[in-house]
């Protein structure tokens, strides 16, 4: 059996498969992890699928660009390679151009972007050699923002960042904006052609209040693009300071942006009057947070409950050498109404088990959950069971969470014990769990 077994549903059929979340302590609105190893970045596809850049934690196996599905369609139903970088090295981000034809990744070995072309996701086109890239975002189809710390001399090290406006065409690239006293910072940019950037300060381990929110004006950005005079960090509107953690930023049509904190395991909503507020949050050691962030639909509603709606997707990165990062999608909270459906996928074993599924809610509240449906009583799903010659997949649950139900956080938990022995997760053969809130 594996850790990977539980799977949630929203109501309007957005399907969201789900992998190992540790012991089940993801106190988000809701988090469903899709157990796929992105830390070299990620976009979304216009179809919900999720492009990106595995990258090997520790260094052990080739970077590659993979396609997975993420919006339960089941096309690619798993990891899909489209490209092998034939290199270990570190991917950098990798963003879709807006109109879905075109794919830019970066790698941090030889410093080099790539496009690649997703209607035959053939051989990539090398573009240009950026030392230093942390992030690009689109501007339009053709024109992008790349945001680095270029040394003025080949393999030193800067603390200034530098944000240029690069054609895809002509390949002409010019400084927009420049930044001392920080590493390089992420940035997306919103649908009048602002440009969002999060900027640190060079301490490295960052400290808590390294990190604020720039935002740089679309008609300021092309004057400096004509005139060939970056804009400096006093030409900028500060939407935010004092935040603990900037990995990566995502803008949504609301107005509010989202910035990933690696070192704290937080994600922040930040509003347009730059009031901040934790979206979600997975407790772990320092040094552990959330990297990438990517929107599907970001100028759809976020808090939708039918099937045109945003998903956030972000990865987690434990803490190194302990572990692979993850990915998951944060869904607002469910309302009472909504259907919730919890399914099972398991891997063949030789193990005889017991099988388990438990509801633990607010206030110690606990259903177990059997094929009759569920109950305060102690019941097993299935009992000495022979082992799996094959694996498994089947639904435990399908309701309609009732207008009684409390608000606050309920964990779905999936496992297997020993035959006979009472449940727990400390004695779990196998066991998975993820945390919704109901709102």
């Amino acid at each position: 059996m594996r850790r990977a077994l539980i799977a949630a549903m929203l109501a309007a059929g957005i399907c969201i498969p789900a992998a190992a979340a540790g012991d089940g302590d993801v106190f988000v609105h809701a988090a469903v992890s899709l157990g796929r190893n992105l830390m070299g970045g990620f976009d979304y596809l216009p179809d919900g699928d999720i492009l990106g850049v595995y990258s090997d934690p520790l260094f052990a196996s080739n970077a590659r660009v993979v396609l997975i599905d993420a919006n339960g369609d089941g096309v690619p139903a798993g990891p899909e390679t489209k490209y092998d970088l034939g290199m270990v090295t570190w991917g950098t981000f990798l963003k879709v151009s807006p109109d879905g034809t075109t794919a830019l990744f970066g790698e941090s070995i030889n410093y080099t972007m790539y496009s690649m072309d997703l209607a035959t996701y053939a051989e990539p086109k090398v573009l240009e050699g950026i030392q230093g890239m942390y992030d690009c975002a689109f501007l339009t189809d053709k024109r992008c923002y790349v945001s680095a710390n270029p040394p003025e001399n080949p393999g030193e090290f800067s603390t200034t960042n530098k944000i240029a406006r690069l054609d895809l065409d002509s390949m002409q690239r010019r400084d927009v904006a420049s930044i001392e006293g920080t590493f390089s910072g992420p940035i997306d940019v919103d649908d009048e052609g602002n440009l969002y950037y999060v900027r640190g300060r060079a301490n490295f381990p960052p400290r808590a209040g390294d990190f604020s929110i720039l935002r740089f004006a679309a008609a300021d950005l092309e004057g400096a693009y004509e005139s060939s005079t970056p804009l400096g960090p006093d030409d900028a509107t500060v939407i935010a300071t004092d935040l603990d953690g900037g990995q990566d930023v995502a803008w949504h049509s609301s107005g509010t942006l989202f910035v990933a904190d690696a070192n704290n395991g937080r994600v922040y909503a930040v509003r347009a009057d730059g009031a901040v507020s934790d979206f979600a949050f997975i407790p772990g050691d320092a040094a552990e947070g959330f990297w990438f962030l990517a929107f599907h639909g970001r100028d759809l509603p976020l808090a939708g409950r039918a099937a045109l709606s945003s998903r956030l997707a972000a990865t987690y990165q434990p803490l190194s050498g302990q572990g692979e990062p993850d990915l998951f999608i944060l869904t607002p909270p469910f309302m009472r109404g909504d259907r919730l459906v919890l399914t099972v996928e398991a891997e063949e074993t030789e193990d005889r088990f017991d099988a388990y599924a438990a509801l633990a809610g607010p206030r110690g509240l606990l259903y177990y959950i059997s094929p009759g449906g569920v109950s305060e009583r102690r019941a097993a799903y299935a009992r000495n069971v022979d082992g799996l010659e094959e694996p498994f997949g089947g639904t435990l649950l399908d309701m309609t969470i009732p207008a009684n139900a409390p608000s606050g956080e309920w964990i779905l938990h999936a496992g297997t014990v020993p035959p006979g022995a009472a449940p727990s997760v400390a004695g779990a053969l196998a066991h998975d769990a993820v945390t919704v809130a109901v709102e």
